[in-house]
Parts: C-alpha cells; structure tokens; sequence
C-alpha cells in the first residue's frame, strides 16, 4: 500500500527555519524550494504528496500535479483546513494517508477518520535527517517527457532566472 502524506503546507513551512525566515521575504520562492525539496523526498521514498496551501489571492493555478506530487491551493471561498479535511474524509482502500499538520483541529478531524498524523516539526525533522543521510541521485531519462510535464515544469521555473557564481550576466 502506497504512502500518500497531505501536507498543510504553510503550517510545515512555518517548522522549518530556512523557509520560515524566507517566507517573510518572498513568499513564492519559499514556496518553491519546499515543494522542490519534497519532490526529492517522495522520489527517494516512493511515497505520494499533496501539498495544500491556502490560495486566497493567489494567481496560480488551482492545482499542479506530477506523478508523486500534487500542489493544491484552496479556492478563495475555502481554506487550506477546509481541503485537508474533504481529503482526509475521502475514503481510500489503496493508500495509506498520513497528515502532516500542527493544527489541532486538522489532527482531530483525521484521528477520527482513522487517518495518521504527524507534526510539521516532526516531519520537518526527519526530512531533514534524510537529506543529511542521501546523496544526489543520479537520474537517468529512459523516456521523453510528456507535454503535461513540459507545462508543469515551465510553470515551476517560469520566472527563474539561472544564477552564476560570477555574479555575471551570461547569454546564450
């Protein structure tokens, strides 16, 4: 049975020093080396993540998903608790869920749906643990990516611009 970790995503963010303290400065970066860094850790552990953040005001898309991760911001007349618990409420037989918030009401609500939880700081934790413990993967492309991955990954580094050590305006 494959693990499927819900993550209220802001709440971890919070557990975590570098994106806490990056938070406070752009919030969109911040968000985007979690949800990277969280990417390698289901990678490394087969696991599924969804990634639930509140969307009010947000101008991304109300959702981008890749094979072992789903990024979910909520819809400007709901919160973030709000999806968590439709997925926590969410029967499933093939996965086992696991959710990872520190807000009392959230582990509640999945402690009785008979659902796991563990805290942001504890998963903060042991994210950190692992990525001390693992080394680079080498990846290997058996196959071309799909058009939905292209979009997916553009979306991701679309208003990234590459960074040399230099400190020099490279052009190609």
């Amino acid at each position: 049975m494959k693990r499927h970790y819900l993550i209220d995503g802001y709440n971890l963010m919070h557990a975590m020093p570098e994106y806490k303290t990056r938070m406070q400065h752009d919030l969109e970066s911040a968000r985007h080396h979690m949800v990277l860094r969280l990417s390698g850790f289901a990678m490394r552990e087969s696991v599924k993540i969804s990634i639930i953040f509140d969307g009010h005001g947000s101008q991304r898309r109300a959702g981008i998903s890749r094979s072992s991760i789903k990024i979910i911001f909520s819809k400007s007349t709901e919160n973030a608790d709000t999806v968590i618990k439709r997925l926590v409420d969410t029967p499933s037989k093939q996965e086992e869920r696991i959710v990872v918030t520190s807000d009392r009401e959230i582990i509640r609500f999945a402690r009785q749906c008979a659902v796991h939880t563990l805290s942001s700081r504890q998963f903060a934790e042991s994210l950190i643990q692992t990525s001390r413990k693992t080394r680079p993967v080498e990846m290997k492309y058996e196959q071309e990516l799909s058009s939905k991955d292209v979009e997916t990954w553009m979306d991701l580094f679309q208003n990234q611009k590459p960074e040399f050590e230099d400190g020099a305006d490279h052009a190609d």
